[in-house]
């Protein structure tokens, strides 16, 4: 009788262990796989360039051939005094690489610049009618003009007058929720990759270093023709 009843205790406790170790078992399984999401939603771009970033957009702005080899994406704010130092520099390089290169140009207000958002709805609504970068050119060229105006939209008014633009249709386009929904989905591009500041430049996908020179710029550039 002992025998039997101590092996009938034997086979229960038996069952417990390998019920718990199937239900460890099962919850560690859940659990990585719940890492696995997690991670994924965290960093969907692990192991290669963002599709935002080494991508044109049908709605970006594009300087160069839409098919070249490289592709060079800036996060900009218009009132922030580095993007238009290297303003030039982009343009340049424009000049430099009319065919292996396309530039492609992205919103990127910064709190701090009260500005920006008027400015960067400005050069939209010069895009309306084909003057982006006309019209992008004289906001960077005049910023420490219209930058500390409490009120800066007469004065880019008056840039799309010296463009030649319609002037009705760009002051109703300076108020357009479509337009405005194009800036804030470019600054959303790049919240999603933590953007830290302006400019910012990815190439063919990956953040670049801002060159200290014209001629690093050019040399990234020219390495990645290769």
């Amino acid at each position: 009788m002992t025998q039997e009843y101590l092996t009938k205790e034997q086979q229960v406790q038996k069952k417990i262990k390998l019920i718990a170790t199937i239900t460890a078992v099962l919850i560690v399984v859940a659990l990585a796989g719940f890492g696995v999401v997690k991670l994924a939603q965290k960093s969907p771009t692990a192991g290669g360039p963002s599709p935002t970033l080494d991508q044109i957009n049908d709605t970006d702005h594009v300087l160069g051939n839409r098919d070249a080899k490289i592709v060079l994406i800036e996060y900009s704010d218009f009132q922030c005094p580095a993007c238009r130092a290297y303003s030039a520099q982009v343009e340049k390089l424009h000049q430099d690489f009319p065919t292996d290169l396309v530039i492609v140009y992205r919103h990127y207000p910064l709190s701090q610049h009260k500005n920006a958002i008027p400015a960067a709805q400005a050069s939209e609504a010069g895009g309306v009618q084909g003057k982006f970068w006309a019209m992008a050119k004289l906001i960077f060229d005049d910023q420490p003009t219209w930058s500390g105006m409490s009120t800066p939209i007469p004065k880019f008014v008056e840039y799309a007058g010296q463009l030649g633009l319609n002037l009705p249709a760009f002051e109703s386009d300076l108020y357009s929720a479509s337009l405005a929904s194009k800036i804030n989905n470019d600054k959303t591009s790049g919240d999603q990759v933590s953007l830290t500041g302006t400019p910012s430049f990815y190439l063919n996908g990956q953040k670049i270093g801002n060159p200290s020179t014209y001629q690093q710029f050019y040399d990234l550039v020219k390495n990645a023709v290769k």
